[in-house]
């Protein structure tokens, strides 16, 4: 018998229509697959970028605190010791006359001169208050107990600014007159409704 030689039949047309698809898809999605890889190459700079600034600025607060911790404690210090209080000289004169006493110092000694600003920096405002003490002693050693009973009372930063002492006569009997100055310091922070 003789073989009967066939011509080969084409491919199916729906198969290399198949063929042609998956090539298509295949290329398509390289395609896209390089765009969103260059797409993700840009966020991840842009994210790196965003954390290096980060990073900077929290470098800078980190250094912002360190410097600003002294100033943070000084004000703390003023807190506890009252200074931001509301200013009331009445009743600061009412506890001076009451240490007076205890102390053993009598009369009408004690005068607040009336306020000055010192300082007025971003709304806080610095503000002295000047006592006089005009006061007889019966020796030098009753002044520092005065200065330091005074000085520990709250409700300002109280600072001596100086003292004179006289002796009145010869006699060692005879009082010792002092003449004191001290501050009390307060500070406040003006509101706005102050400041307008």
């Amino acid at each position: 018998m003789n073989p009967v030689r066939t011509a080969p039949s084409p491919p199916p047309v729906p198969a290399l229509l198949l063929a042609a698809a998956l090539a298509a898809g295949g290329i398509g999605a390289a395609s896209w697959s390089s765009g969103a890889r260059d797409e993700a190459l840009a966020t991840l700079s842009a994210t790196q970028r965003w954390h290096a600034g980060l990073m900077a600025e929290m470098e800078a607060l980190r250094q912002q605190q360190h410097e600003l911790q002294p100033a943070l404690e000084r004000w703390k210090a003023l807190a506890s010791a009252g200074a931001m209080q509301p200013p009331d000289p009445s009743a600061w004169t009412a506890g001076a006359s009451r240490i007076q006493i205890r102390q053993g110092i009598g009369g009408d000694t004690l005068r607040f001169a009336p306020a000055r600003l010192l300082e007025d920096t971003n709304g806080v405002l610095l503000i002295s208050h000047r006592l006089e003490i005009d006061a007889a002693l019966r020796h030098e050693g009753r002044l520092p107990a005065l200065i330091d009973a005074l000085a520990s009372m709250r409700g300002a930063l109280i600072l001596p600014r100086g003292c004179t002492l006289a002796r009145r006569g010869e006699d060692a009997a005879k009082r010792v007159h002092a003449r004191c100055r001290l501050d009390w310091l307060t500070l406040s922070v003006a509101t706005r409704e102050a400041s307008r």
